[in-house]
């Protein structure tokens, strides 16, 4: 097949997939993709980190901040914490994700087809990233048959989360071994890679700190593997001449803007977003404020919640970190919502701020939690600190945006200081305390605007935070007043391979009567792992109703 219809095989699939224009708005918005005459690797590599990842930034505070209860929506009440979803809202994020992975299955193929062995690894991670996205949020899906239209097969199989896992942990491995640090075959057009700017380093670092990412994601289900995912996280980091990892702050995957155009935007960007006002759609919540307020009376607080946030100043109260309720508990939300403590404009609205891809943070809580369970040496109390630590000096940066008020309206900038830090790390809600929870919510907290949907994952992980849930859930009724567990598979996926889907239901536990299924755990959940045991889960997993007390503003 040459390359002039491997490229109109490849538009072709993503139209299938993501709807009629999906793809060739790329091509308009985007100068340097799917070049007329030069088709190769380097043509698709911005649309597959620029464009997407603000995408993933947008599906973060539109559907996951507001599912995992990160922030709450005031005044007039989005429905995404009340779970009134609709198939639009699967169907979109699923031509994300499939879009997305062919575009970098087509990268692979090019490169392939040119010798270059790093676009190779390069399509091969973006691959694994995109659809990791998609088995999350999902379950089961088709993964080594998809995406082979081309091949005829319109009707891949679905394949459950022990074998979509294994396929991404072996293109990962893949992808490790065909990287050429070396550029013994230069780079091509290193200025279009906004990740690392073609430093292959950086980039076989990215694959195995994602490859942890998964590894960590299906920890519950350690001997469901071979090796097992403890002797495989093992592997990497007691191997960093094979498997090299994050070491610092400059190895994170964030996706680098730098507003010369349009295209080249942050997704929350000072056209969209012109001031603090146009931001205050979204507060920071109670669940999210629990963790990083340390003395609601005097505002004593995680040093980083300065530069995420700020507290609503009004005469009718305290000068104070006010909670954001569920959002789906319209009255009170309409009623209350001046109150809460707004996110913060200046740090978090800028045209040339990256999209955070997986950090350097989240691989140290990794670390910590493989030491608590005896899986690697090392101390986790060490790797804990480590990784609050790591956190703090990363936002610090965005510090001298802030325009933090004190009582009069006074603002200054926010710096985070190694006093700051140390301090944090002997407060009771943050110092380590040899628990497995408190790794485990202060992950979840460092998550603070990491793209994509990890808030939400790791609370279906581990069961933290726990969060009560909004009371038009009830009244929604989409998932008989449950906690959502994961998105439905589209009607037209279903439609297009109903008997295939109808097996991976049932395999899943779930009813061919309920194909959405919308509360049913995923593979990996905490849950899940719980159940396939026969105990019960240690957690209530948000079936309690959001109840209102006197005092729900005093904490």
């Amino acid at each position: 097949m040459n390359k002039k219809i491997k490229i109109f095989t490849a538009i072709l699939c993503i139209v299938a997939i993501s709807g009629c224009t999906d793809g060739f708005e790329e091509m308009n918005k985007n100068p340097n993709a799917f070049e007329i005459g030069g088709i190769e690797p380097a043509g698709l590599i911005e649309t597959l980190l620029l464009s997407s990842s603000n995408s993933l930034a947008s599906d973060m505070t539109y559907y996951a901040t507001e599912i995992a209860q990160v922030s709450s929506k005031s005044g007039n009440v989005r429905e995404e914490q009340a779970y009134n979803l609709s198939d639009q809202d699967f169907l979109g994020r699923w031509n994300l994700f499939y879009g997305r992975a062919n575009i970098a299955t087509h990268m692979k193929e090019l490169a392939e087809e040119q010798d270059d062995l790093n676009y190779q690894a390069i399509g091969l991670i973006m691959k694994v990233y995109y659809m990791a996205q998609c088995t999350d949020l999902f379950g089961s899906i088709a993964y080594s048959e998809a995406l082979k239209a081309s091949e005829q097969i319109l009707k891949p199989r679905i394949e459950s989360q022990q074998e979509v896992y294994t396929f991404m942990m072996e293109d990962l491995e893949a992808a490790n071994a065909l990287i050429d640090v070396n550029l013994v075959k230069p780079f091509v057009k290193a200025e279009r890679d906004r990740l690392y700017g073609g430093d292959m380093a950086r980039w076989k670092k990215f694959a195995n700190t994602l490859h942890l990412r998964l590894l960590m994601r299906v920890s519950g289900r350690n001997d469901a593997f071979s090796p097992s995912v403890a002797q495989r996280i093992r592997t990497i980091i007691d191997n960093p001449d094979t498997y090299p990892i994050f070491t610092s702050n400059a190895d994170n995957a964030a996706v680098k803007f730098d507003a010369s155009a349009t295209y080249y935007r942050n997704n929350y960007n000072t056209a969209n977003i012109q001031n603090q006002n146009t931001f205050n759609d979204a507060k920071l919540s109670t669940v999210f404020l629990d963790l990083t307020v340390y003395n609601y009376d005097t505002g004593d607080c995680d040093p980083r919640l300065k530069i995420w946030g700020k507290p609503a100043l009004q005469q009718a109260r305290d000068y104070k970190w006010y909670g954001a309720i569920p959002a789906g508990n319209k009255d009170r939300a309409s009623s209350e919502g001046s109150y809460w403590t707004m996110r913060h404009w200046e740090t978090l609205v800028r045209d040339d701020n990256p999209n955070m891809l997986i950090d350097y943070a989240e691989l140290l809580f990794i670390k910590a939690e493989a030491a608590f369970n005896g899986w690697i040496g090392g101390n986790a109390k060490d790797y804990y600190e480590a990784a609050v630590t790591a956190s703090c000096q990363y936002w610090n940066e965005f510090g001298k945006y802030a325009r933090f008020p004190d009582q009069s309206g006074a603002t200054a900038p926010v710096n985070i200081t190694a006093a700051d830090i140390a301090y944090m790390l002997t407060q009771p809600k943050s110092m380590y305390d040899g628990s497995l929870e408190r790794i485990q919510k202060q992950k979840w907290v460092s998550l603070f605007w990491v793209v994509g949907y990890e808030m939400y994952n790791e609370m279906r992980r581990t069961g933290y935070p726990d969060v009560a849930l909004a009371s038009r859930i009830w009244i929604n009724d989409r998932t008989n007043g449950q906690f959502i567990r994961r998105f439905g598979y589209p009607l037209i996926a279903i439609a297009n391979n109903n008997a295939n889907y109808q097996e991976a239901i049932l395999d899943q536990k779930g009813s061919v009567d309920r194909m959405s299924g919308m509360t049913l755990p995923v593979w990996w959940s905490g849950e899940a792992v719980a159940r396939d045991q026969g105990s019960p889960w240690p957690h209530a997993f948000r079936t309690p109703p959001y109840k209102y007390e006197e005092d729900i503003y005093e904490q």
